[in-house]
């Protein structure tokens, strides 16, 4: 069983923490950045690794090459990978239909109730990258920010459990 999400990370300051004058609230000019990278993450919750894959956008052609990464992954198994994940539009699109057929007994969708992203596993996970890149995000460039990113969601172990 995989549980499934995508999250987009964005170069831009970490305006968490700053010092200011005592009883004057500090004011953070952030000049917003075009640098931005997705990530689709696909948590196995019996083994507690993810499948990620790294893209521009989030969409049909993206979704069909994370699909074809959890196909590499389960390629041995006789029974279908059973994915969970949540409702966006390019999961349900005519190319992931099309995937599906071309792909027989590989994958078996199951979607999340709308607006439920506390349902979702995936989404501890990505808190926990978000957390561990904010204490770097300010004295890296954004390409270590990814490198980083990527050491951690293929390292560690993520003991979430569904439900």
């Amino acid at each position: 069983m995989v549980v499934a999400d995508e999250c987009r990370l964005q170069e831009e300051p970490n305006p968490f923490y700053r010092w200011s004058t005592k009883g004057k609230t500090p004011i953070v000019k952030i000049v917003q950045s075009k640098d931005n990278i997705s990530f689709y993450g696909g948590l196995s919750i019996k083994q507690g690794r993810i499948i990620a894959h790294l893209c521009d956008w989030q969409n049909s052609e993206e979704t069909c090459h994370f699909l074809d990464r959890i196909k590499a992954v389960y390629q041995e198994s006789d029974e279908p990978v059973l994915l969970i994940w949540d409702q966006a539009s390019w999961h349900k699109s005519q190319r992931i239909r099309r995937w599906l057929k071309e792909n027989p007994g590989v994958v078996e969708l199951i979607s999340l109730p709308p607006y439920s992203p506390d349902l979702n596993p995936q989404e501890k996970v990505w808190k926990s990258l978000r957390k561990d890149l904010s204490e770097v995000a300010n004295h890296c460039t954004f390409r270590e920010v990814i490198d980083r990113a990527c050491r951690f969601l293929l390292t560690k172990r993520f003991d979430f459990k569904l439900i």
